[in-house]
């Protein structure tokens, strides 16, 4: 890949998530719904939140439009195509990074590639994106010597390196310090505005997905439905205690019945 390559603008990544259910038998043989006829549509290029109380389902249908976890009725699609398993054209960033503890930052990344016997051809892409994440300086050093934020970016690095029309994220700051996650909102950002590929995160976070995000998607407690959609109209950067951000921040809150109307 030619240097700044990825600054191209990507004109794919639509998701279509089509009256979907997922259910599943818990440990005493009941049979739980986790989705409940949900229907979504994520345009390309969009940055999206999913927010929701724990066990609404929201890394459930993270996996699925990853291609991890079949549902029980419905579909995904991506750009009109049937998601029936994993690809590279979803990539994935977990809470914890996973990153292999004997491999540098760079061998790390190249994962993916290697894997798709990709790696001869494309190991000039592996630079340009531990670039992007701003870890120039760091492709020899290893997992124990990074910080929580460094490991996260190798992540976000690896699941990028395969060009992913779509890159879902399931609380990749959830474990990190205020302060750090904070930084690390904005090198999404950033990253989001240099590849233009659409991003779907899962937070418990309201003000996170605030900062980030074009849409938000409110999910209800189990079984998960789509409570509201909303659509997120500020400019950027968006200020945390800025009188619009309150606003929605406390519309959010009422629908997840944090906050009471007045």
């Amino acid at each position: 890949m030619a240097k700044g390559a990825y600054k191209m603008v990507k004109s794919e990544g639509k998701i279509l998530v089509k009256n979907l259910s997922c259910e599943f038998i818990d440990h005493e043989g009941n049979k739980m719904t986790a989705l409940d006829k949900v229907n979504l549509e994520f345009n390309a290029g969009e940055f999206v939140s999913i927010v929701g109380p724990s066990g609404c389902g929201k890394s459930t249908l993270l996996r699925i439009i990853a291609g991890l976890q079949k549902p029980s009725n419905g579909g995904t699609l991506l750009d009109n195509d049937e998601i029936n398993g994993p690809s590279y054209e979803r990539g994935l960033v977990f809470q914890d990074p996973t990153l292999f503890p004997w491999l540098n930052v760079h061998d790390n990344v190249a994962t993916g590639l290697v894997a798709r016997k990709l790696y001869k051809e494309r190991k000039n892409d592996v630079t340009e994106y531990i670039d992007l994440v701003g870890l120039k300086g760091f492709e020899k050093s290893y997992p124990h010597q990074l910080s929580g934020g460094m490991a996260q970016r190798v992540a976000i690095a690896r699941a990028l390196v395969n060009h992913p029309k779509v890159l879902l994220l399931d609380e990749p700051l959830g474990a990190l310090d205020a302060f750090t996650r904070m930084y690390m909102q904005d090198e999404i950002l950033r990253i989001w505005k240099e590849r233009k590929s659409t991003m779907i995160l899962v937070t418990h976070d309201v003000d996170e997905a605030i900062y980030l995000s074009d849409k938000i998607v409110i999910m209800s407690p189990r079984p998960g439905r789509v409570q509201k959609v909303i659509d997120v109209n500020m400019a950027r950067p968006r200020r945390r205690n800025g009188k619009e951000f309150t606003e929605l921040r406390n519309e959010i809150l009422e629908v997840l019945n944090f906050a009471k109307k007045d």
